[in-house]
């Protein structure tokens, strides 16, 4: 994937971002308050129509709270790193992407220093889960391979095998 997007690509993807989040949003809100209006007219009015018309409320509701938190980037970046259902509390996860020399990266490689024109991107990530949902992310660092390292730490060399470790911080760009 390049960094070298059009300008008016980036800007239309973040003009649909945000149109999404205000549509999900409005959905959501849309059907807290179709549900409420409903409860609160079978609440005044008990009877059996009342009690069919909170039940159509309450489906039609679902229906929209649920497609405003799918349509939602926020959210869909959320159901995106879906951890299992049993999952509660601290989660620590690890992503790999390759990256293609046309991407430009400046980072400096992990293992050995040498700047990364091609090679490995490991993004660690600790997340606070709930159910399976990551709620919020606390942290998330980035560690970069060069080719050569990748390659070897992939094939199972143990001197890079031991830099995986190596905290990124401590290496200084000249």
């Amino acid at each position: 994937m390049s960094n070298d997007r059009p300008n008016s690509a980036v800007l239309a993807d973040l003009i649909g971002d945000v149109i999404y989040a205000f549509l999900g949003t409005g959905l959501m809100v849309l059907g807290l308050l179709f549900i409420w209006a409903a409860f609160d007219n079978l609440l005044r009015y008990p009877s059996v129509g009342a009690s069919l018309l909170t039940l159509f409320a309450a489906v039609v509701s679902f229906v929209l709270v649920g497609t405003g938190i799918l349509v939602n980037p926020w959210t869909k970046r959320r159901l995106d790193r879906l951890h299992a259902p049993s999952t509660v509390g601290r989660a620590r996860t690890v992503d790999e992407r390759v990256v293609r020399p046309e991407e430009r990266c400046t980072e400096r490689c992990t293992a050995c220093g040498d700047r990364v024109e091609a090679g490995l991107v490991r993004r660690r990530r600790e997340e606070y889960v709930l159910f399976g949902v990551p709620l919020v992310t606390r942290s998330e660092r980035f560690t970069h391979y060069c080719l050569d390292c990748a390659t070897a730490e992939l094939s199972g060399d143990d001197a890079v095998e031991a830099a995986r470790d190596v905290d990124p911080s401590e290496f200084v760009l000249e």
